[in-house]
């Protein structure tokens, strides 16, 4: 049976913390119609600001929603102005080398735009196995519409996964580690167990995987979502 997601919400960010300001948005991303959406308390309803193409992440800084597309490109619209966001300006994030059959991240930190990728998100066709071995790292320099490959994040970890993804420093976690949670959508939705295998924490530096669990961990329904203090993002 073919199952079709009508405007199905891969993921939902807000550009400020609502308990501080009513002066708050919520940026949604569409899997279906593969669009962004934004919204305001002042807004019946929500509108769409792209059609037609599929993002992998969100990110907001500054009041700028920064998107980034299934080809690598980052999408950047400033609410600055007032309620309706200038146009797109769409730059180039990583070459398409770096993400055939990728995961796509986006994360703003302390003035840097950062792109990951991330492998093995898709069952082996014949295995059935999946799980990811390795993540590159791209800061993305809109001014001047580049990139550049890193594997020192300073004192930084990045969080990523389909619910969020976010820059922290210290506050117990391992500086230039990347700590990522299993998106494998077709394992939850298609495998008897389920999915949540595929969880760790990845030395950018060194390549390595250390896995969240040394047992199983799986659950039918229910993906692991990332659940942050807001002062600790970076």
């Amino acid at each position: 049976m073919m199952i079709y997601y009508e405007y199905y919400v891969e993921n939902a960010l807000l550009s400020s913390d609502p308990r501080t300001t009513d002066d708050y948005i919520l940026m949604i991303n569409q899997g279906e119609p593969n669009s962004l959406a934004y919204w305001k308390r002042t807004m019946k309803m929500f509108t769409t600001v792209t059609h037609g193409r599929a993002y992998a992440d969100v990110t907001w800084h500054d009041g700028q929603s920064y998107g980034v597309d299934l080809e690598g490109n980052v999408i950047i619209f400033d609410f600055r102005g007032g309620l309706e966001p200038t146009s797109g300006k769409i730059v180039q994030g990583v070459p398409s080398e770096f993400i055939n059959s990728m995961q796509l991240y986006i994360v703003h930190s302390a003035g840097e735009l950062f792109v990951s990728t991330r492998d093995g998100i898709y069952r082996h066709p014949e295995t059935k196995l999946y799980g990811a071995k390795e993540f590159i790292v791209a800061k993305v320099d809109v001014d001047n519409e580049c990139y550049d490959k890193v594997d020192d994040l300073g004192n930084r970890s990045l969080f990523l996964g389909y619910s969020a993804s976010l820059a922290v420093e210290q506050y117990g976690c391992r500086a230039n580690y990347i700590y990522f949670t299993d998106d494998c959508v077709c394992a939850f939705r298609f495998t008897e167990k389920g999915g949540g295998k595929d969880m760790g924490a990845y030395n950018l530096f060194e390549d390595t995987i250390e896995p969240s669990y040394t047992d199983e961990s799986y659950h039918k329904f229910s993906p692991p979502i990332w659940i942050f203090n807001t002062p600790f993002s970076v």
